[in-house]
């Protein structure tokens, strides 16, 4: 663990230096390039939609990032230079054809943010194609809030503080030999750039040449655009799950009057949920034609689904998912169908499983919404009432009502501060936040008024509605709070009054905030006589000693009961393993350790990674797991896969729950591996993650009697004491031992 230790510590101090608003993009440029071949230097750009940002276009603009000039804008302000490419949209793609196979290391893009209305990217996604018609995915780099900065790595995520404009080098996985590099860049409102660089490989890894192991996909690069992101069908033959779908506007003239529809043709035996009547049906060859209208001009579209059932359990064969633009069809794909065969078992009664970020209409309209989410292995439902903009009609109460009676336990979820937004009256706003401040309205750290204390009142009002088991706070309304604060009255008043620093202050301030909060949940506990919901607060951990104003030691365990580290790690199963094992061990291995996980926030990835994730999360020492947030499960086999994991440790849930970390000898000895040990039963999970370790040989403590594959439930025999496993590249090895 020595390892890990060094590794939070670096993190911490990267974040500090990545939000302190002293990048020196230049120099990050130059280092990047430094004694490196770039192969995009001097080469031409496709791009899709044109750029289309008045003060940057001009016929040069497929040059401008390989011509080798960085922008001499003072302030990189690039946004008024003919040497950068601009566009006003929220997608683009960006084409490079290198005239042949070449093997590549990265891409790396010149990117702003932190100006006036322009920000970075939300994400960039790198592909490869060596016919440039069928692309692999390569790469993805997501975008960070303040909150979860201390991921940041420039591989998979990334985070610069945007305080003021900065240019910075953001870097693409390729790790291929190939003649095509696409970037797809999903921006928010703009985006801007001035170079990109395209570095040959120099060191191949075992890793190379992994992007050709994924599926290939087409990539329409004109149109409005309507895929499934896994490119598969997923369906259940027992019940009703959405599928969303990924949409791209790529028309070069925006008719806002268009009339756009969603097209899907489906088998017969495919069952439609439409009580609403939003689709409507048609024959089409041997196919049921399925349209629906969009409205482009709202934002909302891109949450799109359509719930569906198989009505064979055996069923194959392809769909096809397209658009129309009145009247005309765009480009359609063709998805594979696939039936899954969930597995039966029941809820845990001990651990904790929820999915809380879900609103209650969307639970309400799901069909047999109870059975199925039982089936899926949650024991809990979640109250939203920022959602609902604090409005319960007595349906909506009969729907918590009704979980209770099916053995579901409630979250009340929470913003606060968003709340207290949604809710003061224009004209008394000004009160909330820094005095003198120049930022953009947020609200003061010192702010503890009549809003706030409206705030608390709501808060036991909910708590006193709607009987909770546990309220989820997610307070993340104080970042970049040293910029913030440095002219607020308010706040260097109060440090002074106190005789200490500002950021001793905020830590006071954010130790008031939780305080108030667990006493307004208490008081409404208290007033239905119930007992005191269990609390805790997102990305709340060991692993993040201070959140933005609050320090984690000063809210647990006096004012929260849990910790709750942020995991959104792309399906990263090893940095699970890290941090969860780190919040356990400093918490003596409580179980008092819920993280949040993520089926897709910041990068997407492979369904079937969400498995790993759940039993790395359990085999470390959490007492449950949480998500968010709903509309990231896109797929039915992001329910498939964390269904089965629960599935897999259903009848080991005394084993994990009483089950003390055990340290085994293993060779080799960075295989990645935790064990759970009670009385003479042992939970063993070993991962061949890096895909480095593909056979590990473990010492067990004793003679054992049984050793059972828990996923294959077939029998293990051990040498002596050695137990030898065979790991697939990417997977893991779910063993109990009896000795």
């Amino acid at each position: 663990m020595k390892g890990f230790y060094l590794v939070v510590f670096w993190v911490f101090a990267t974040a500090q230096v990545l939000s302190g608003g002293s990048v020196d993009g230049r120099a990050l440029w130059k280092k990047s390039l430094q004694g490196r071949k770039n192969l995009a230097a001097g080469k031409v750009l496709s791009y899709s939609p044109a750029p289309s940002y008045r003060l940057t276009t001009d016929k040069k603009d497929p040059s401008d990032l390989t011509d080798g000039k960085l922008s001499q804008r003072p302030g990189d302000r690039i946004w008024f230079d003919r040497n950068a490419v601009g566009w006003r949209t929220n997608e683009i793609y960006i084409t490079l054809d290198l005239g042949t196979e070449k093997d590549l290391d990265k891409a790396v893009i010149r990117t702003l943010g932190g100006a006036p209305r322009f920000s970075f990217p939300n994400k960039i996604e790198s592909f490869v194609s060596k016919d440039g018609k069928l692309w692999h995915r390569a790469g993805t780099l997501s975008h960070l809030q303040p909150g979860e900065m201390a991921q940041h790595d420039n591989i998979n995520f990334f985070y610069y503080d945007e305080s003021s404009p900065s240019c910075v080098p953001l870097y693409l996985n390729l790790q291929a030999a190939a003649r095509y590099v696409l970037l797809k860049v999903t921006a928010r409102g703009f985006f801007f750039a001035d170079e990109m660089a395209v570095l040959a490989s120099e060191n191949k890894t075992a890793l190379f040449n992994e992007p050709f192991k994924r599926p290939g996909e087409e990539l329409p690069l004109t149109g409005f655009i309507a895929k499934v992101r896994t490119g598969k069908l997923a369906l259940s033959s027992e019940f009703f799950m959405t599928q969303f779908f990924e949409f791209s506007d790529l028309r070069a003239k925006k008719n806002k009057k268009s009339k756009i529809e969603l097209v899907l043709d489906l088998p017969e035996a495919v069952e439609v949920y439409n009580p609403q009547g939003n689709w409507v049906a048609s024959k089409n060859g041997g196919l049921i034609r399925w349209s629906r209208q969009l409205d482009a001009n709202d934002k909302k579209y891109n949450n799109t689904g359509i719930v569906l059932r198989s009505k064979e359990k055996n069923l194959s064969g392809t769909a096809y998912v397209s658009t129309a633009v009145d009247g005309k069809l765009q480009f359609k794909s063709a998805v594979n169908i696939e039936v899954l065969q969930f597995p039966e078992f029941e809820p845990f009664e001990k651990l904790h499983v929820s999915l809380a970020w879900i609103g209650e209409d969307v639970q309400r309209s799901w069909p047999d919404f109870f059975t199925v989410w039982k089936r899926l292995g949650f024991n809990t439902v979640s109250a939203f009432p920022l959602h609902r903009k604090g409005g319960y009609t007595p349906e909506v109460l009969k729907f918590f009502d009704d979980a209770r009676k099916n053995d579901l336990k409630v979250i009340l979820n929470l913003s606060p501060l968003k709340e207290i937004e949604r809710t003061t009256l224009k004209s008394n706003l000004a009160q909330l936040k820094c005095i003198g401040g120049k930022k953009p309205f947020l609200i003061c750290p010192a702010y503890f008024g009549d809003e706030w204390q409206k705030e608390c009142g709501r808060l036991t009002g909910y708590v006193k509605l709607l009987k909770p088991n546990y309220v989820f706070f997610d307070i993340e309304g104080w970042g970049e709070v040293e910029s913030r604060t440095a002219q607020c009255k308010r706040c260097n008043q109060g440090a002074e009054k106190a005789g200490i620093s500002r950021r001793e202050f905020l830590w006071q301030c954010g130790k008031k905030h939780v305080e108030d909060l667990k006493n307004a949940v208490a008081a409404g506990a208290e007033a239905v006589n119930i007992a005191i919901p269990k609390i805790g607060s997102y990305d709340r951990s060991p692993a993040k000693p201070i959140y933005q104003i609050t320090r984690f030691t000063d809210e647990y365990p006096a004012y929260t009961d849990m910790a709750q580290p942020s995991l959104y790690v792309a399906g990263n199963a090893e940095k699970v393993h890290n941090i969860v094992r780190f919040c356990a061990e400093k918490m003596n291995y409580n179980k008092k350790l819920i993280p949040f996980l993520t089926a897709g926030t910041y990068g997407e990835f492979d369904p079937e990674k969400i498995e790993p994730m759940v039993l790395e999360s359990f085999l470390n020492g959490s007492g449950g797991i949480t998500y968010f947030n709903y509309r990231n499960f896109d797929t039915p086999e992001d329910y498939f896969y964390h269904a089965r994991a629960l599935s897999y440790l259903r009848k080991y849930e005394d084993l994990i729950v009483e089950g003390k970390m055990l340290s085994l000898k293993i060779e080799p000895v960075n295989a990645i591996y935790s064990a759970l040990q009670s009385n003479k039963e042992i939970l063993l999970l070993a991962g061949n993650y890096s895909k480095s370790t593909p056979k590990v040989k473990i010492t067990l403590p004793g003679k054992a009697v049984e050793i059972t594959d828990a996923v294959t439930n077939k029998s293990l025999k051990a040498s002596g004491n050695e137990l030898t496993l065979d790991i697939p590249s990417g997977k893991y090895r779910l063993i109990y031992i009896k000795l």
